[in-house]
């Protein structure tokens, strides 16, 4: 993932929070199965991959499982099928517009905004609400509070915004690339690269070389340095510069640490050769000058 494919994760950041600023509901993403570890989306901020609304939650806590994910999991299929915006009134009785994300023809994800209360929601009061979720045991009280605290929108307008969020985030993947969007999909169909993978992402050593993680994996060197290449299109020391470069991005956007304590983190012992590699992968010129001038906004440079 180079520099704008980090610019691409921006995107999605950004639009959904104008959305969720815009329309003051809150925005979630939902991964199909064979997308899981699409590396993209897998960098968007936890919030975005669950529901932390007040009226959900409240759901979720009334038992050990909530509502199961029954909702989520069913029309996150269902938006699949489909292929455009829908409204949904979910397994406990409030609304929501859902919108699949599509590339070449391939649904690797669905996005869920909501919940609110629509004209058929308010039709059924709290008490057609508490009805459908009785079973679950629940605190009536808290229920209603949290029924009270969702906002009233029209379902006309509630489309309208999933229409116009599924507008930007078809400019979104467009931008992205077909080559780009359709590698984590393919990442899916090489479990020993999938595997290596997690590894890399999850070991705490920055010297971890192809050798190691062949031994890992129980297979023959050679065999992983070629598979790597096929599924990759990279080698798997291109790789780990990349990996590198893009989490030295990221702590660089995300947290105040300095820039020789970035270069520490991510194994580079000396701030000269990180600046060479960092310049190398992103184009940038004085580092330390243009982060403090454009307050890490990468978009700028």
């Amino acid at each position: 993932m180079n520099l704008n494919s980090f610019h691409r994760i921006n995107d999605f950041k950004e639009l959904f929070s104008v959305v969720e600023c815009i329309s003051g509901l809150e925005v979630t993403l939902y991964l199909t199965y064979e997308s899981l570890n699409y590396i993209p989306f897998s960098e968007l901020p936890v919030r975005y991959r669950k529901k932390n609304n007040f009226f959900c939650k409240t759901i979720k806590n009334c038992k050990k499982t909530g509502c199961g994910g029954y909702d989520s999991s069913l029309m996150n299929k269902k938006a699949g099928e489909i292929g455009y915006p829908f409204i949904n009134i979910c397994y406990a009785g409030v609304a929501q517009v859902i919108l699949p994300v599509i590339n070449k023809s391939r649904h690797i994800a669905s996005i869920f905004i909501g919940p609110v209360k629509t004209e058929k929601v308010i039709k059924d009061k709290i008490n057609g609400i508490i009805k459908k979720i009785i079973h679950l045991n629940v605190d009536v009280k808290k229920i209603s509070e949290a029924y009270s605290s969702l906002p009233c929108i029209s379902e006309k307008k509630l489309l309208a915004i999933g229409q116009i969020t599924s507008s930007a985030i078809d400019g979104i993947i467009e931008n992205f690339g077909n080559k780009s969007l359709s590698q984590g999909i393919k990442i899916n169909d090489y479990p020993q690269i999938k595997e290596a993978l997690e590894i890399i992402a999850s070991t705490s050593s920055d010297e971890l070389s192809e050798n190691e993680i062949a031994s890992k994996l129980s297979i023959n060197q050679a065999y992983f340095s070629r598979l790597f290449k096929k599924v990759m299109n990279c080698t798997f020391v291109s790789y780990i510069s990349e990996y590198k470069m893009n989490r030295a991005l990221n702590l660089l956007q995300s947290t105040d640490l300095s820039i020789v304590q970035i270069a520490l983190e991510i194994g580079y012992s000396r701030q000269s050769y990180f600046n060479r590699v960092f310049k190398k992968f992103t184009g940038l010129l004085n580092l330390e000058k243009k982060i403090f001038f454009n307050k890490l906004d990468f978009r700028h440079f």
